[in-house]
Formats: C-alpha cells, sequence, structure tokens
C-alpha cells in the first residue's frame, strides 16, 4: 500500500487525475439526472397535449348529439370510447361538479371530486366551474400503483347551448380527461 501511495506522489498526471476525478463524476452525474428529469416532461408534456386534442375530439362530436337532444347517442359514445381504449377515464361533469357521463359507467352521478387523488385537484376542478378559466397545468396520480395524467376543461355556455341551458350560467361543466402513462414511461425506460 505504502509503495503505491509513493508512486502516485511521484506521478503528476496521478495526482491531477485523482484531483479532477470528483468534479467529473459530479458533472456526470447532473447529466444523468438532468436528462431522467428532461425526459419525463416529456412524456408529461406529450401525454398533456394528447389529453387536450382528446378532450376537444370529444366535446366537438358530443356537443352535436347534446344539441339535438340526443343523451343516448353520447351515452353510446363514451361506452363504445371506455371499451375501446384502455388507460383511458373521460368525465364530464356539470357546474356543480356531477359526472353526467362518463367512459366508466360506475362514475355516472357521482360527485367529481370522489374520484380526484389530490386536494390541489379538487380545488382546481372547483375553480374551474366558478371562473371558465382553463387550469393550465396537468395533475399526476398514482391509482393502484400506475401513474396517470388527469386534465380538466371547462365547458362554457355558448349560444348553441341556450336554448337547453338558458343564458344565465357562464360555465355548464367541465371535462375530465385521465391516460395512463405507463406504456410512454416503460418505453421510455427501454431506450
Amino acid at each position: 500500500m505504502n509503495s503505491i501511495m509513493i508512486y502516485i506522489r511521484n506521478r503528476l498526471w496521478l495526482k491531477v487525475m485523482f484531483a479532477i476525478l470528483p468534479i467529473l463524476i459530479g458533472v456526470m452525474g447532473i447529466i444523468i439526472f438532468n436528462n431522467i428529469y428532461s425526459q419525463g416532461r416529456l412524456i408529461n408534456d406529450q401525454s398533456r397535449q394528447s389529453s387536450v386534442r382528446l378532450a376537444t375530439s370529444i366535446e366537438g362530436g358530443m356537443f352535436e348529439s347534446l344539441a339535438a337532444g340526443n343523451n343516448d347517442e353520447v351515452r353510446s359514445q363514451f361506452k363504445h370510447l371506455g371499451e375501446k381504449v384502455t388507460g383511458l377515464e373521460v368525465n364530464i361533469f356539470d357546474f356543480e361538479g356531477k359526472i353526467a357521463f362518463s367512459t366508466h359507467k360506475d362514475r355516472i352521478n357521482n360527485p367529481l371530486n370522489k374520484f380526484l387523488s389530490s386536494e390541489y385537484a379538487k380545488n382546481t376542478a372547483e375553480s374551474m366551474l366558478k371562473s371558465g378559466v382553463t387550469p393550465d397545468q396537468s395533475f399526476e396520480e398514482i391509482i393502484d400503483e400506475k401513474s396517470y395524467l388527469t386534465i380538466l376543461r371547462p365547458i362554457k355556455n355558448e349560444t348553441r347551448c341556450y336554448h337547453c341551458h338558458g343564458r344565465s350560467r357562464k360555465v355548464l361543466g367541465g371535462v375530465q380527461v385521465r391516460t395512463s402513462t405507463e406504456t410512454a414511461t416503460l418505453s421510455a425506460i427501454k431506450l
């Protein structure tokens, strides 16, 4: 052991390497941490964008049926969507937060807050129903040890809705879209 120390002391390049090694390890650790963090944010952002597009599509398809008073068609669309797309939950709720349409039949006529996992998400939903302002963030949830991303969007009272709902309310309700992020996370891990 003593001869190794003498060997190292007599070699300048080894002294420099041992001095630089902790800095190099620290920089590599920061780079690895930053890549993992960025990858997580990218998955979250892509899931959120997909959920927003899906919510917009659902609203567009649903409004025509609702405007015609065809609630059975909307129920059929939600049933079909729930059967065909795994890892997806969509809830349409009224201005009181009561779920009217859902891809999960057991959710109907229950309060949305019963199915939101955080107090922050519950408060955001209540605030959205009062103000009509679309929340600018999504909510990461862990349900049964699986990760999900939830977005909330208001359904505003528009002129085409007045014949059924009148003009007095600014917000008629909202849309909640919860999508599983498990597949995306597992794909990223495999890379």
